[in-house]
């Protein structure tokens, strides 16, 4: 959800339709939730009412925890198949 904050609207690779609306976009989740998009993911899940396992497993999901996260069983039974 956060990731809106990391993207750059302005590169070459992926052209974006309609640049200034995503970016102005961007900077309103920047000035609501900060410029770190974890944070952000972690402030709009609080923000959701979401119970506390969800919010841990939020905070687990940076590539270096993969390997942790993917042994917790759990996770996978709030994936929709």
């Amino acid at each position: 959800m956060g990731n809106v904050i990391k993207i750059d609207f302005d590169g070459k690779i992926i052209p974006y339709e309609n640049p200034i609306y995503r970016k102005d976009i961007q900077q309103k989740f920047i000035q609501t939730y900060g410029s770190d998009e974890h944070k952000a993911t972690l402030i709009i899940v609080q923000g959701l009412g979401c119970n506390q396992r969800i919010q841990d497993l939020v905070k687990s999901t940076r590539f270096s925890q993969a390997s942790n996260l993917l042994l917790h069983q759990d996770l996978w039974s709030i994936i929709p198949s």
